[in-house]
């Protein structure tokens, strides 16, 4: 389906309507909402602020609990939780946040009581380790408490250091401060400090800038050390006992509300973002207007979505809204997983074609010919079928895409016969094309040659495509540089493959090439010669002047032909290198198929060798066997898609994609967990 036409579309409606209008809009979901023109409203500022207490609220709560609300890959795959996605239907969006603020205020009381029990347990054994270490380190001075309390005139510190922090403190301290210290632990060690009063605040500044703890002396004086040791383990023990009972009974209520703690985050969150989405064109006293686009097919279902709540008036878009105007790509599933690897470049304009159904096609084709193996691919379609199955959200897309590489290069795999580097097994089977013949562990020159020449032919094609999508594009968005440029690379380059393809023919005799009679393509040479030659210099023209011409076109006079001569002496330089390179380029296709077949005949040429020895080396060798195809699969699954993606991004992108447009923000009505929809009912949820 590609990028979407859009209408401009005005929504005039009544103060008294806006609630229920605001939970029309993100039912319908494909609305973009003109945010040039805002002005505030205080029903506007009212949501926002409810939203995003509510979402702080349960992003904090789930901060408490440690539960993830971003999963990885492994996350998925390993995790047994099942993953279901629940519909949840509302009247308004006031009823929405009813809702929202119930459900928080019963997870709260489900969870934060405990927490805050377990929080101040935490605390106090806190509190006693410290009370037990500092008894301890009493007990291993043996200093009576009762001798600091009688000395008077001075003041006496006791504190606990490490030995960074006690070589500080002998820096840090005036020479008047007189210091002892006792190593207690390895890394411990027990300070007392003597200094006249007067010293205090310098002494307690010091201190506290080197976070030194201060051993309350009087809090031990007339204790049993000993006794008071035990009766602090007996504490600690009992208190830990009672976090773990605490802490148990949240684990269980977490598994229990798991997919409610998600699913009331999400609803929360995405409604947050609809709400910071929502903008007003123009405010009155009565009446509001929003302003924004429609994919203009669906302006009839639009206008009865709204009926009785808003008028709604639509209008074409203008030359200058056009070029500002949002991308609303829609594509099939299948193709919409590609729409990844056109991201990475940025998103289509709106008068620009989407290449996703082109690289949908072509990566599919590249990746299977670089990893023609049949097992490759079934493991590679396995993995896919498992992320789809497991994942959610892009990582399902991922799936599919991965899905598609591994159909591919099982396809590409029949053709050559391969399946882990050995023939394909259980059928009677002769490949098209024998790029190894696994009787004799032989590599085929032969095959070697048209599969080098196969992706030549394809790279030209990829090319060309994306030369004439530019020439396209330039048409669609009466672009006249794009309409000039896609006209004089597509004639260079075609005309130049013509050329080499003629001097391949009458194998590089050029005075043949030039004056002799031999057919290339049915035309004598002498006429072929001649023809492309003129065209690829029309083209070389074109492509020195076409930037002056668009411009011309486009500005009249005053362009003037000399500020273009030095881009256009660059364009016509540039053009013939990147040109030959980029196509060069393709033949990369051919190696990494090449050296796959290799690596797999090396590895079953090695193992073969000691297969059909004793038991237990043939079990080693076919352990090894099963690892170094696995250690293959990895290695040049990766490899392999690190080249699709570079013929893509750097040698056809280039070509004609800007890959700068505005994405169309629709409303969110469904994430990972939840779908949300305005009806009859009442915050019900059913599972879809």
């Amino acid at each position: 389906m590609g990028v979407e036409k859009l209408n401009k579309a005005y929504i005039i409606t009544s103060k008294s309507n806006l609630d229920k209008l605001i939970s029309k809009l993100i039912d319908f979901e494909y609305f973009h909402v003109n945010e040039l023109r805002e002005e505030k409203t205080e029903y506007g500022s009212y949501l926002i602020q409810n939203l995003s207490k509510f979402s702080s609220e349960m992003d904090s709560l789930l901060s408490e609990l440690n539960v993830k609300k971003e999963f990885g890959v492994l996350d998925y795959l390993l995790s047994k939780e099942k993953y279901k996605k629940n519909v949840y239907d509302f009247v308004s969006i006031e009823d929405f946040l009813n809702f929202s603020k119930q459900k928080i205020n019963f997870l709260k009381n489900t969870f934060m009581p405990y927490i805050e029990e377990k929080r101040k347990k935490i605390k106090e054994v806190g509190e006693k380790e410290s009370l037990r270490e500092y008894l301890t380190y009493f007990q291993k001075i043996k200093i009576p408490i009762s001798k600091f309390l009688t000395i008077k005139n001075f003041l006496i510190t006791l504190v606990v250091t490490t030995e960074k922090s006690l070589i500080e403190l002998q820096k840090s301290l005036p020479s008047e401060v007189f210091i002892v210290s006792e190593k207690v632990t390895e890394d411990k060690y027990v300070t007392l400090l003597i200094a006249k009063p007067l010293f205090q605040e310098k002494l307690n500044r010091i201190l506290g800038s080197l976070d030194i703890k201060v051993i309350n002396v009087k809090e031990f004086y007339g204790l049993n050390i000993e006794e008071y040791l035990n009766k602090l383990n007996i504490e600690i023990n009992e208190l830990k006992k009672k976090i773990d009972e605490i802490s148990a009974f949240i684990d269980k209520t977490i598994k229990e509300k798991y997919n409610e703690l998600l699913e009331v985050y999400e609803l929360i969150y995405l409604q947050y973002l609809n709400a910071l989405n929502l903008k007003f064109s123009k405010v009155t006293k009565h009446f509001i207007i929003i302003e924004g686009y429609i994919p203009a097919r669906m302006k009839t279902q639009f206008s009865l979505h709204l009926k009785d709540l808003a008028y709604v008036e639509y209008y074409e878009l203008n030359k200058n809204e056009i070029n500002n105007a949002p991308s609303l790509i829609l594509n099939k599933p299948i193709i919409n997983a590609f729409e990844l690897i056109t991201n990475m470049h940025g998103k289509a304009r709106y008068n620009e074609i989407d290449p996703t159904p082109f690289i949908f096609f072509f990566f599919s084709i590249f990746y299977g010919y670089m990893f023609a193996d049949f097992g490759g691919g079934l493991i590679l379609f396995l993995l896919g079928i498992l992320l789809y199955v497991k994942t959610l959200g892009n990582l399902k897309r991922w799936g599919i895409l991965i899905m598609c590489l591994g159909v591919s290069s099982m396809i590409f795999g029949l053709i050559y016969g391969e399946f882990f580097g050995f023939g394909i097994p259980f059928i009677k089977y002769e490949p098209i094309l024998e790029l190894m013949n696994h009787k004799t562990k032989e590599m085929n020159p032969a095959t070697i040659l048209f599969v080098i020449q196969l992706s030549l032919i394809i790279g030209v094609i990829h090319i060309t495509l994306g030369m004439f999508i530019r020439f396209v594009n330039g048409i669609i968005a009466k672009n006249y540089e794009d309409i000039l440029g896609g006209i004089a690379y597509l004639t260079f380059y075609l005309s130049s493959v013509f050329l080499m393809y003629g001097l391949i023919v009458v194998g590089f005799n050029f005075n043949n090439f030039a004056y002799g009679s031999s057919l290339i393509l049915g035309i004598p040479a002498h006429i072929y010669s001649k023809v492309f030659s003129v065209l690829s210099l029309f083209g070389l023209a074109l492509i020195f002047s076409f930037k002056y011409l668009a411009h011309r076109f486009e500005h009249g006079a005053e362009v003037k032909l000399k500020s273009y001569l030095g881009e256009g002496a660059i364009e016509v330089f540039d053009s013939i290198t990147r040109l030959l390179s980029n196509t060069i380029s393709y033949v990369r296709l051919a190696i990494l198929v090449i050296v796959h077949t290799a690596l797999l005949l090396n590895l079953n040429l090695v193992t073969n060798i000691y297969l059909g020895n004793p038991i237990i080396t043939t079990i080693v060798v076919t352990i090894a066997l099963i690892f170094g195809n696995i250690g293959i699969i990895l290695m040049e699954g990766f490899i392999v898609f690190i080249q699709a993606l570079r013929l893509h991004l750097y040698e056809w992108f280039t070509k004609f994609y800007y890959g700068d447009g505005k994405e169309f923000r629709r409303f969110l009505k469904e994430g990972n967990y939840t779908r949300l929809s305005y009806s009859a009912l009442k915050g019900e949820a059913t599972s879809i």
